[in-house]
């Protein structure tokens, strides 16, 4: 009997262990079926989630193609469209327009001129200190070539620009088109009107506009010109940078005009502001002491703001011609950083948009001088710059900047 023990004893712990066995398999069999169940569930679920985001990717990317060219659209509409007028106004005021033209010469608001030759204007810039006068001719819209585009180039239908004027009342663009020695006119939808001076400017520079007068600045004459019905005034002051006379002109830059008539030139190489009344007769300086090589000047209502290209700031001056503070300075950050800024203006809120010539792009910074945000980057394609100067805002918030050394066009935003 003894020696049958330890057998008996194994084959109780084998049936132990088959039962133990049994029931962990009875135990966890559900469980696993439970767990295959699920993972079929959730694989199912997987594909429908998969199948369901490419629908949902098809459709968003075809969803933003259509946004894409809605709004290529609309930005090829904004410049055509005046922004002033519902868009299916459009057909009928160019209608009414070409009627106009045809029924009779349209005057511009202001009656444009054109000299035969250059001779009885250079020997008059010859003359230090005059103003001088002439009967001219009255021109109107008829005789002139209507322009059509603006791009690289002399023909009448080409620009190289410098300074911009916005007339709201009117809705017109006056440029300073620099390298062409004339000043073209254009719609706010962007259809060119005409040209005058190509016979009197050599490079204008600045122009500012009011309801009876057009002057503008030119930098190779260092003169200041007024246009006004049937006349043209011309003002001559130097091409002696070391004269002292308070009232010489030398590289004249950016203008304005107060509700008096006063103009406001920026007089760069002098580095003052030289103010003249609407009869070109002198005034006063202002900025003699903290003035370097100011390159515009604008009016607010109480103060004379100044864009300075040394050190690269916006001084702020009262009427009286006292020095108040300098509220944009080079700064400590990048984006605040000015360099060869050119010409600015203000929106509704009294921000300050500067174009920013040599960074290729249009910075915009509060009253105080805090950087907000910049527009633009350098480049060739829509909505970017070679060198952005003149620019100017519309009452609706549209920003027009005109661009040069290889756009040479005249872009909005």
């Amino acid at each position: 009997m003894a020696t049958n023990e330890p057998k008996n004893i194994q084959i109780d712990e084998m049936a132990q262990f088959d039962a133990v066995a049994s029931e962990i398999l009875q135990t966890f069999d559900p469980l696993i079926t439970l767990l295959i169940e699920r993972r079929d569930a959730l694989l199912h679920q997987l594909s429908q989630l998969r199948e369901d985001y490419t629908t949902k990717e098809t459709t968003r990317k075809a969803a933003i193609q259509e946004l894409d060219k809605t709004r290529k659209q609309l930005e090829e509409m904004s410049l055509k469209v005046n922004k002033n007028i519902p868009v299916h106004n459009q057909a009928t005021m160019v209608y009414q327009q070409g009627l106009q033209d045809l029924e009779a010469p349209t005057k511009l608001p202001y009656p444009l001129f054109l000299f035969p030759t250059l001779q009885t204007i250079r020997s008059a810039i010859s003359e230090f200190g005059e103003v001088k006068e002439w009967e001219v001719p009255d021109y109107s819209l008829k005789k002139v070539p209507i322009l059509t585009t603006g791009k690289i180039g002399k023909d009448k239908n080409e620009l190289n620009a410098i300074g911009l004027f916005l007339d709201e009342d009117n809705h017109r663009l006056y440029i300073a088109d620099f390298g062409n020695s004339r000043v073209q006119v254009m719609s706010f939808e962007g259809e060119f009107l005409t040209s005058f001076g190509q016979d009197i400017l050599k490079e204008p520079y600045g122009i500012v506009v009011n309801k009876e007068f057009i002057f503008i600045t030119d930098r190779e004459y260092d003169s200041l010109f007024k246009f006004c019905k049937n006349k043209l005034y011309l003002l001559k002051r130097t091409d002696n940078s070391d004269s002292e006379e308070e009232e010489e002109l030398n590289f004249p830059r950016g203008i304005c005009i107060d509700t008096n008539g006063d103009v406001f030139v920026a007089n760069s190489i002098k580095h003052r502001v030289s103010i003249f009344s609407t009869l070109l007769q002198f005034k006063s300086n202002l900025g003699t002491k903290q003035l370097y090589y100011p390159h515009d000047v604008k009016l607010t209502q109480d103060c004379v703001v100044v864009l300075d290209l040394s050190p690269r700031c916006v001084h702020l001056f009262s009427r009286n011609g006292d020095y108040l503070s300098s509220c944009i300075s080079q700064g400590d950050k990048p984006n605040c950083l000015l360099n060869y800024p050119r010409f600015f203006c203000f929106d509704l809120s009294g921000n300050i948009i500067i174009s920013d010539t040599n960074n290729h792009c249009i910075k915009i910074f509060t009253q105080s001088g805090e950087f907000i945000h910049s527009i633009g980057r350098k480049g060739k394609k829509r909505g970017e710059f070679i060198d952005p100067y003149g620019i100017g805002i519309s009452k609706l918030g549209i920003i027009f900047v005109l661009s040069d050394n290889s756009n040479y066009s005249l872009q909005c935003f």
